[in-house]
């Protein structure tokens, strides 16, 4: 949601509003400029604040009263200042807020001086990466921009290891790069220090409240009420973008609540896009997406994932059209495509399915509950990582390392981790990505549901019973699954892509992978080895990819 640049010595001078944002000398701040998004920019004559939020249909911040115009710079007075700063941290979607102090004659620098501190809301979309250095302070939704200031080797060996045996890079304040950290949501980042002296730090806030699982009151119907909040929720961002809404459709689930609440509430028929898939997933899931598409009357867009196998010649992240960042989607190339068709036809904002599995999550004791299990039998041990052969023993050591993770947020770990790496590859299609299943009421009230109503995602598919949908989109006899396209292109059109990065990789210099066992590794399961490992040589290829430039 924003972009800056703060530089030292133009502490304490005099900012100006240009037509992308706001300059000072060498610095700069540019909020993301979006139909969906609004900027608020006050300064008191010492401090300059920038906030950038979601806009909520019916709703006007608190600046209105303090007189204060969204998109421009007001001057008011400290006193104003300060409670209109905590007024606007009150906002209900998501938020960013930058405030950048300057020494007085009351205060001046000294080395814990705090020159600018940058705040996130709760929701986690369209995190700010971080990185500082020389008395300049760069941040940016968009990583990419900022790992050329980063220097060589400055690869997270612990985080990278991780990636490549887990196929996974947590959502935390550090990154897979030293350096480069990450503002997680409700997190507060400062800047302090004295000229050339200053250091970066970002605090964690409490873990957000989850309640238990509760009872239901006599003549309750959970469905009708989660049809609500749905629906109530979806109002901020419907009434707001209708003309250029559209909406994910997979054919599962999670899509199918999104679109069909969507569609009941929209004036005009609504765009859906979705990606054909390989494998056995093709079983049932063209007559699942087509029924939605019947039903609910979508204007429907179908993109073939065969047609843009990641990594594969033509690649939207080889020819230079889209960054490589081992954190964003594995299958870019597709969704590339579907994003530039859905922005071809006007499409600004774009809803999801994300959340949707994590919802009905049960706690341990609820599953044995549920089986009739006793309360001291032994659970899965769901912390243990398998290394890849490849792994050298000094990577391997790593990955029982504990890793410097936020307390729990509104929504689950894994909702909030797309939520915040997804962002980018919208909207570098001028599209934002709102998650519906994803909503802090919505999480609370199903986490407070009887486990009965979240086992088997019993309350979500009563929901689409309701709407008529039939049994093969209720209980899909597939589950989607991407895996086959992974397989096939790095078996054949990017595997001489993939050679050509395992000769002489650069995970092998920095000591976190032994290349002879890679390429042995990749050449064996080419010829035999099983399809949910393909995954492992994507996670090092695409590392090497994003390693090259800086090599």
């Amino acid at each position: 949601m924003l972009t800056f640049r703060l530089c030292d010595v133009d502490i304490g001078a005099e900012w100006r509003p240009t037509g992308d944002g706001f300059e000072c000398g060498e610095s700069h701040i540019r909020p993301f400029r979006h139909a969906a998004l609004e900027d608020v920019a006050i300064a008191d004559g010492s401090r300059i604040l920038v906030l950038v939020r979601e806009r909520s249909a019916g709703r006007s911040g608190a600046e209105l009263a303090a007189g204060v115009q969204t998109g421009r710079l007001t001057h008011i007075d400290s006193e104003r200042f300060d409670q209109l700063a905590q007024q606007l941290r009150d906002w209900p979607l998501q938020w960013q807020m930058l405030v950048i102090n300057a020494p007085s004659k009351a205060k001046p620098w000294n080395d814990e001086s705090v020159l600018a501190t940058l705040e996130a809301g709760h929701w986690g979309t369209a995190p700010v990466f971080l990185v500082s250095d020389h008395g300049k302070l760069w941040g940016d939704w968009d990583a990419a921009r900022l790992l050329h200031l980063l220097p060589q080797k400055s690869l997270n060996p612990v985080r990278a290891a991780r990636y490549l045996a887990e196929y996974a890079n947590p959502y935390a304040r550090s990154t897979l790069f030293r350096g480069l950290q990450l503002l997680t949501e409700r997190s507060r980042a400062e800047w302090a220090g004295q000229a050339g002296c200053e250091t970066l730090s970002i605090a964690y806030p409490e873990p957000w409240y989850r309640p238990r699982a509760g009872e239901l009151c006599e003549g309750a119907d959970p469905v009708e009420a989660f049809e609500t909040i749905v629906s109530s929720s979806l109002r901020r961002w419907i009434n707001v973008s209708e003309e250029h809404l559209g909406a994910e459709v997979s054919g599962g689930l999670d899509s199918a609540i999104v679109a069909s609440s969507t569609a009941a509430l929209c004036k005009r028929p609504l765009r859906s896009y979705g990606i054909a898939l390989m494998g056995d997933s093709r079983e049932d899931q063209p007559e699942r997406r087509a029924e939605l598409a019947q039903r609910f009357g979508l204007i429907d867009t179908e993109v073939p994932i065969a047609s843009f196998l990641p990594l594969a010649p033509g690649s939207c992240r080889l020819d230079g059209r889209a960054p490589v960042l081992p954190w964003e989607e594995g299958y870019y190339e597709v969704f590339w495509e579907l994003l530039t068709g859905a922005s071809e036809h006007g499409t600004e904002v774009l809803l999801t399915g994300f959340g949707g599995d994590e919802l009905c999550g049960l706690r341990p004791s609820e599953i044995r509950a549920i089986r009739g299990e006793s309360a001291g039998a032994a659970a899965p041990d769901e912390d243990s990582v398998s290394a890849p052969s490849f792994l050298t023993p000094s990577a391997q050591a790593t990955l029982s390392e504990e890793l410097d993770l936020p307390p729990r947020a509104p929504c689950s770990d894994s909702a909030v981790e797309c939520a915040a790496f997804s962002a980018a590859r919208y909207m570098r299609r001028g599209i934002w990505p709102v998650h519906p299943l994803c909503t802090p009421e919505l999480v609370h009230f199903c986490a407070h549901l009887p486990p009965e109503w979240r086992y088997r995602r019993r309350i979500e598919r009563e929901l689409l019973t309701r709407r008529g949908c039939s049994d093969r989109v209720i209980h899909p006899r597939q589950r989607d699954d991407f895996s086959w396209a992974l397989a096939a292109t790095l078996r054949g059109p990017a595997r001489p892509l993939v050679e050509r990065l395992f000769a002489e990789p650069a995970l092998h210099e920095l000591g976190i992978v032994d290349a002879g066992r890679l390429r042995s590794a990749y050449d064996a399961w080419c010829d035999h080895g099983p399809r949910d490992e393909a995954v492992q040589y994507f996670a090092a290829a695409v590392t090497e990819l994003c390693l090259q430039p800086m090599r």
